[in-house]
């Protein structure tokens, strides 16, 4: 009888068996009979013997080429290379094993598979693929006779599967091993267990009735624990079936439970409720319930804090008015009785406003305090990064709804003190604090650029702020505070926009280079995390796309630098230049910043390497360009990789539209099609040549230039028509695209550090 195994995706799984299970009242009947079978010798799987750790690369060659057998099903020359070494107590050992198993299973070596995965299990399994070994091992101890091992193995899939559908699979497969083993009082806690945790399971209501045969139960529902039927209601409405959740609580007879299990029974309900929409009767549920229980006491927090957000969703829906007006779109001309003339053109367009009124403001107000309460609470009781980083986000919004300032920048400090990246509502406070410059409201400007330079922990939104901060002091009358912090700005080893605009208004710098040099992340080269050893060592012999398997299942905020450093090696051995930069963006937010130096050295030489920077400096030559300036909008455009394209057509290193290109060309006499602008030298001279055109057109102003590449020169012109009189620093502020502010500013600082020798040292 073959086990059933969940689908996978992917070349690097085994084949996998047709779904099978056997589950009917007619079972136990087969028990007694099972029962009487003789079971087998009891195979112990082997403790594996701690040596010296081999050097990586020693084997690097025959592991790479094991693995390529593998995938092409070449069992032989896959089992012969990967079983002629060992990497001994070394974690890359675990994934040797596993590939191993496959090619003696693939060369029908049953045994020997069984013998290498049992080794596998043995020392402690931690790889991604880990279920589908231990799958594997189940079916081979299964197929052997071996169905006490079989039915251990399912054991911990069962309990510490990744993913619920490999524990469902694993549980209604060891209720089959189970009943060969004549087992009934563990082939019911299975048959329980599955229709407990998994109710809405195709062979939930099966096990259920093999449940309600085993125990003699006049209900099938009867034949589980109070307990375990409480967690059936749980997750019937974590499933989406509310109604058939709430009949099964109304069947449980809440007097014959303990205290625990009534306040279970009592969380349940309001669950249900808050599912239904009724929030109020769901927090009145909880409010009821002893917090006497850790456990319980977080579930009810976690609860009611969502009631009181859905509460507040609501109250802030409600507090708008929505109404369809007509307004004129257009003009368009009809032919009226021979006669030509003009009708205007409306159309119904929806509208919305703030309601204003005492009782409305009223209800929001309350409604705020009630979810800020809630969540408090919830807060004070949480302990993972991640549940706190939600509620801190939510707290923040209520505090910047509510207009409380000082509880905005306390939320939003908590979470960069969590987590660095963190950007919640920098935007929306950014967008008001510009509007309050461009208003000359100074002191709610000043108030909120001073807010974000101190709550925000992103290197570049800092930066900004401040320089904008000073920008406040000195037109308040305060030209001493801002020279001050002019000369702050100005005092870095390489120039961002900030510090170049610093210069423009008086700042100089007061340290020099050496007293600027920050102290890097502590990355050693031999020393990851212990969870991701196995991907660090995958990734060193060359292993890349399986070594970001195992980043992707072992990523966390604890080893988030570490994952994505090794995610960025990965690509770079590749030579995938895009993939790398947006890995090491993503591990070391510092890295494009003032801050970069606190990245690892090898890192940033990593993300400034410029393949093609021979051909690029002597475009850039050619055309009298700034090298640096042309390899900086190369790292901004494409990261040096000459076959990188967009969603939009741009290719190439420069990332050239093809219509572009063919113009530029046009002009310069140069045969083209678009196939070539993936040519390195073509792409080169047709950006440097349209680079030059529009720094000619701008007149040298590099800002709007670079602004022109990447938006276009007729959005610039419009741009710079609706901001007549602005300074060149509120010119690149007023820029209505993110997108393209923020490439200004990358490109302008990338020329800065290659002036400086191109690896960010």
């Amino acid at each position: 009888m073959p086990m059933e195994t969940p689908a996978r995706s992917g070349s690097d799984r085994p084949r996998r068996r047709g779904p099978a299970i056997v589950i009917a009242i007619a079972l136990t009947h087969v028990l007694p009979a099972a029962a009487g079978t003789a079971p087998p010798v009891r195979l112990s799987p082997p403790t594996p013997v701690v040596r010296p750790l081999p050097a990586l690369e020693r084997h690097a060659e025959a592991m790479r080429d094991g693995f390529a057998a593998l995938t092409v099903g070449d069992g032989v020359t896959a089992q012969r290379k990967l079983s002629s070494f060992s990497y001994g107590g070394r974690s890359i050992e675990q994934v040797r094993l596993w590939w191993l198993a496959r090619a003696q299973d693939m060369n029908h070596e049953t045994t020997a598979a069984r013998h290498s995965l049992a080794t596998l299990r043995a020392r402690g399994a931690a790889l991604a693929a880990r279920d589908d070994a231990f799958d594997k091992l189940a079916t081979l101890y299964r197929d052997g006779g071996y169905w006490s091992e079989a039915a251990e193995v399912l054991a911990e899939i069962r309990d510490g599967a990744r993913v619920p559908a490999d524990a469902r699979v694993a549980m209604r497969n060891e209720m089959t091993v189970r009943l060969a083993l004549g087992d009934p009082g563990a082939l019911l806690a299975r048959a329980r267990g599955l229709a407990a945790r998994f109710p809405a399971d195709e062979h939930a209501a099966e096990a259920l009735a093999l449940a309600a045969s085993l125990t003699g139960a006049s209900t099938t529902l009867k034949a589980l624990a109070p307990e375990e039927r409480i967690e059936r209601v749980w997750q019937l409405v974590a499933a989406g079936d509310t109604p058939r959740a709430v009949a099964e609580l109304d069947s449980i007879a809440a007097g014959e439970l303990s205290p625990r299990l009534r306040a279970k029974l009592g969380l349940a309900r309001a669950f249900a409720m808050r599912r239904a929409g009724r929030h109020a009767d769901s927090r009145r549920i909880l409010r009821a319930l002893p917090l006497d229980d850790d456990e319980l006491e977080a579930r009810v927090l976690e609860l009611d804090a969502d009631n009181a957000s859905a509460m507040l969703e609501a109250a802030e829906a409600a507090s708008w008015r929505s109404w369809t007006a007509k307004e004129k779109v257009g003009t368009r001309r009809v032919r009226v009785k021979g006669r030509w003339t003009t009708r205007t053109i409306y159309r119904s367009v929806p509208k919305k406003a703030k309601k204003t009124d005492a009782k409305t403001r009223r209800q929001l107000a309350a409604a705020r305090a009630e979810a800020r309460v809630a969540l408090e609470r919830l807060l004070e009781a949480q302990e993972d990064a991640a549940g706190r980083k939600t509620t801190l986000r939510q707290l923040a919004t209520i505090a910047r709804d509510a207009g409380d300032r000082d509880a905005l920048e306390a939320r939003i400090a908590a979470l960069a003190a969590i987590d660095p990246r963190e950007d919640h509502l920098l935007q929306e406070e950014w967008n008001d604090a510009w509007t309050a410059w461009r208003t000359r409201k100074l002191p709610s400007a000043r108030e909120r650029f001073g807010m974000i330079q101190r709550a925000w922990a992103l290197p570049a939104a800092r930066r900004q702020a401040r320089y904008w901060y000073a920008r406040c002091l000195e037109r308040e009358g305060e030209p001493n505070e801002a020279r001050r912090i002019y000369d702050e700005l100005a005092s870095v080893r390489r120039d961002d926009v900030y510090a170049i605009f610093a210069r423009a208004r008086g700042g100089t710098a007061v340290t020099n280079a050496a007293t600027q040099s920050m102290e890097e992340s502590a990355m050693p080269d031999d020393a990851p995390p212990p969870d991701l050893s196995l991907a660090w060592e995958l990734a060193q012999i060359g292993l890349s796309g399986e070594a970001r398997t195992e980043v992707r299942a072992a990523l966390s905020d604890g080893n988030r630098r570490w994952a994505y450093a090794i995610l960025a090696e990965s690509h770079s051995r590749e030579g995938a230049q895009l993939l790398m930069a947006n890995a090491l963006r993503r591990g070391f937010p510092e890295i494009g910043t003032v801050d970069e130096d606190r990245v690892p050295a090898r890192f940033r030489a990593m993300y400034y390497d410029t393949p093609h920077r021979a051909l690029l400096e002597k475009s850039a030559a050619a055309q009298g360009l700034d090298p640096a300036l042309v390899m900086g909008l190369v790292l901004q455009e494409s990261s040096g990789d000459a076959g990188a394209g967009s969603r939009a057509g741009a290719t190439g290193l420069m990332q050239l539209m093809p219509s572009t290109a063919e113009e530029v060309s046009r002009k310069a006499g140069i045969s083209f099609h678009a196939s070539r602008l993936t040519e390195p030298e073509l792409n080169a001279e047709l950006g440097t040549r349209y680079l030059r055109e529009l720094l000619g057109l701008m007149r040298g102003d590099e800002i709007l230039a670079l602004a022109s590449y990447n938006a276009g020169i007729g959005n610039v012109q419009r741009w710079r028509r609706a901001s007549r009189g602005a300074s060149g620093d509120e010119f690149l502020e007023s820029i209505p695209y993110q997108e393209t502010r923020g490439y200004v500013k990358r490109v302008l600082y990338y020329r800065s550090v290659y002036r400086t020798g191109g690896t960010g040292s």
